[in-house]
């Protein structure tokens, strides 16, 4: 019997045999032709098998790739699209086809809950009803007012990818251990960068562009790392630094424990090599917040005090640099005050737009940016976030905001509150962005900063699914963690 299925195995696959072969003289002559071209091809029909298999993997992949390729300039690779919004594009497109082969649902888990809806409202008002409103008034509209409406519906299509293709507590797991590997080369980039080392700063200037808006250059003395600029870079690191020292709460394994904290002091340094003031704020807020949650604050305020104490000694040359440019008589940094300054743009130029008219209603336009009076300068940004959600939105847009923010709140203390470790840390991560969220919009758009952003609603996305999928019960922890361990 098993000679005669060794005899009849090549003559039953001989169709798959001549289309392998013609697959391969297509390649090659494709190969030959157009490389680049059948190289994207053969990733992107690796993707889909992938995703086809297991629709999580779209998460996965995200996650561990757009800390690597958010600050890649648009240009650089491709024409039109950043690096890590292709990326976006091909995994939501891998999702699609997967579904309708596969005939699954492409509703978020759970069904639709108060957050997406809000957050659907609050893209729409930043970009839909700022430019009808435009038009309505006779206003001109620019390329600059389109690309800048586009910013919220990325991050609306980055939080429904996560949203949809994890579907149970081990895939969120196992987000957050992709989340874990690719954070610990975001550190490692940005303490390097700051260190001076020489090719680590060259590698950042040419491939990481910094020339955008709230970059001051990938500077030895301003980590920005492959985030692109620092003010991001710090976010990403505060936050990553509280959900590492939770998890580190939980973890089972001694050896996973430590290297989990050792990460997380690393993390923590990060918002101090940024060169951020915010940056420290960051930190601050979230470790108060997510202590609060945990209900161990002066437990985690006390890491942040040793933290930043082994920051001034071992950062001497980044923190000295900003101290040296606080003025003296205000006791701001230098870039707020004088006649230039950030407080004297919104003073002058930006809240006088905003009270003309029905402008604090309607909006001013969609794009965030002023063409500066002065030749010696291009742009003047709308560096508060309170104040540039009623420019590109007026009211609806801050009201849409702060909803969103209260319901993501509410989503995240539900999670940290079922009896699941990992879920705790979740929620109290959640509650921690919101915090920050809700201070830091008043100096800066943090909703928006390219790379922290995306990690605001990967960590948002999962309070809200995770409300359904840790209600059943399942897996709780991350590298096998769970509570007689955290007891040890």
């Amino acid at each position: 019997m098993r000679q005669h299925i060794l005899l009849r195995w090549p003559a039953f696959n001989s169709s798959a045999a001549v289309a392998l072969s013609l697959t391969g003289l297509l390649l090659g002559i494709g190969t030959a032709l157009a490389p680049v071209l059948v190289i994207a091809l053969c990733i992107a029909a690796i993707i889909q098998m992938l995703v086809y298999w297991r629709v999580e993997s779209a998460a996965y992949l995200y996650i561990d790739l757009f800390p690597l390729t958010v600050g890649i300039d648009r240009g650089a690779i491709f024409a039109l699209l950043r690096p890590n919004e292709v990326i976006l594009v091909l995994l939501w497109i891998c999702v699609i086809v997967s579904a309708l082969i596969r005939r699954r649902s492409l509703l978020p888990v759970g069904g639709i809950k108060v957050p997406d809806v809000l957050l659907v409202i609050l893209a729409t008002t930043t970009s839909l009803y700022s430019l009808l409103t435009m038009w309505a008034r006779g206003l001109p509209i620019a390329s600059d007012d389109y690309v800048y409406a586009m910013s919220l519906w990325k991050l609306l299509a980055v939080y429904l990818l996560l949203r949809t293709t994890l579907r149970s507590v081990r895939s969120i797991r196992q987000s957050i251990q992709v989340l874990v590997y690719s954070t610990s080369i975001v550190v490692t980039i940005g303490l390097l960068q700051v260190s001076g080392i020489n090719l680590i700063v060259s590698a950042l200037s040419a491939v990481w562009s910094d020339a955008d808006e709230y970059s001051d250059g990938a500077s030895s003395l301003r980590a920005s790392s492959t985030l692109g600029a620092p003010i991001p870079f710090a976010d990403f690191m505060a936050i990553s630094s509280v959900l590492l020292f939770g998890l580190a709460s939980i973890a089972r394994i001694r050896h996973h424990r430590r290297l989990l904290r050792i990460l997380a002091i690393l993390c923590a340094l990060g918002c101090f090599a940024s060169g951020q003031a915010s940056g420290v704020l960051a930190l601050i807020i979230c470790f108060a917040a997510f202590g609060l949650a945990r209900g161990r604050p002066i437990q985690y305020l006390s890491i942040v005090a040793g933290i930043s104490l082994a920051s001034v000694l071992l950062l001497r040359s980044v923190v000295g640099a900003r101290v040296d440019q606080i003025d003296q008589r205000t006791g701001l940094p230098a870039a707020w005050t004088g006649t230039n300054g950030r407080l004297a743009n919104l003073q002058n130029l930006v809240l006088p737009e905003l009270t003309s008219g029905w402008n604090w209603l309607l909006g001013v336009r969609t794009s965030a940016r002023i063409v500066a009076p002065e030749p010696w300068r291009e742009w003047i940004y709308i560096e508060s976030g309170y104040a540039w959600l009623v420019w590109v939105g007026g009211v609806p847009a801050l009201i849409a905001f702060i909803a969103f923010l209260v319901s993501a709140a509410l989503a995240a203390y539900r999670v940290r509150a079922y009896s699941e470790d990992l879920s705790a840390i979740i929620g109290a991560t959640g509650i921690a962005i919101v915090s920050l969220l809700a201070i830091l919009m008043v100096l800066d758009p943090h909703l928006t900063y390219r790379g922290s952003s995306d990690l605001i609603v990967s960590v948002l996305s999962l309070c809200v699914g995770g409300q359904s999928l840790f209600s059943r019960g399942g897996a709780d922890s991350i590298f096998g963690a769970n509570r007689r361990a955290h007891q040890e």
